[in-house]
C-alpha cells in the first residue's frame, strides 16, 4: 500500500505529539524525589525584634521560614532574642505549607531537635529558664507543580555559649531544620541548615 509524502508528514506529526505529550504527563507526575530540581533561592528579610527568651513566641509570618537566630544572655536577666526569617523562590514564590508544633522539648537535658524530613524550621517558644520546655514549629516548601520539595541537610555548626551575644545564620540560600543545646547559658548551642531542591 503506498502512503502519500503528505500522509506521512501529517502521521509522523501525531506520532511525535503523542510521544512528546506521554513524555510530559510523565514528568508532571514523576514522584518528587526523582524529579530534577533546581536549587531554591532565599531571600533574607528584616530581623525580628528582640523579646526576652523568658516565656518567648516567635513565629515566621505566612510563606517563611527560620534563617538565623541572634541571643545573648540569661533568661532571667534580660537575656534576649531575635529572628531572622526568609522567603523562598525557584522560579516563582515558593508556599511554605502547614506550619505546625512539632515537638516540645527540654533543652537543658541536651535534646537534639531536627524538623521532620522535607520539613524547615518556621517558628519557636521557649517557657522560662533552660529547664522550661522549648517548642519548634516546622513546614513543608512545595514547588511550582504543588509537590513537596527536598531538603537536604548539611552539617550541624557550633555558636558561643548562650550568655554570650552571638548571630546564629544559615549560610546563603539554606534553611534552618535543626537546634540542639544542653545545659545552661554557659554552655554552646549547635545549628543545623538544609539546602532545598
Amino acid at each position: 500500500m503506498k502512503v502519500s509524502i503528505y500522509a506521512a508528514r501529517t502521521l509522523g506529526r501525531a506520532l511525535l505529539a503523542t510521544a512528546l505529550a506521554t513524555v510530559l504527563t510523565a514528568c508532571a507526575q514523576a514522584p518528587a524525589q526523582n524529579a530534577p530540581r533546581a536549587q531554591v533561592t532565599v531571600e533574607p528579610l528584616g530581623w525580628s525584634e528582640a523579646q526576652w527568651e523568658q516565656d518567648s513566641r516567635f513565629h515566621c509570618p505566612t510563606d517563611q521560614f527560620l534563617i538565623a537566630r541572634r541571643h545573648k544572655g540569661d533568661e532571667y536577666q534580660k537575656g534576649w532574642t531575635a529572628y531572622q526569617c526568609g522567603k523562598a523562590f525557584q522560579f516563582q514564590a515558593i508556599p511554605i505549607k502547614d506550619p505546625k508544633l512539632i515537638r516540645e522539648v527540654h533543652e537543658a537535658a541536651g535534646i537534639e531537635f531536627i524538623c521532620p524530613e522535607n520539613q524547615v524550621m518556621t517558628g519557636r517558644e521557649h517557657d522560662g529558664d533552660e529547664n522550661g520546655a522549648t517548642r519548634y514549629y516546622c513546614g513543608t516548601p512545595y514547588d511550582y507543580w504543588d509537590r513537596p520539595l527536598q531538603v537536604k541537610p548539611d552539617k550541624w555548626f557550633w555558636t558561643p555559649d548562650e550568655n554570650i551575644e552571638h548571630t546564629a545564620a544559615c549560610p546563603q540560600n539554606m534553611f534552618m531544620i535543626g537546634r540542639y543545646h544542653k545545659g545552661d547559658e554557659e554552655e554552646p548551642s549547635r545549628y543545623l541548615c538544609a539546602r532545598v531542591f
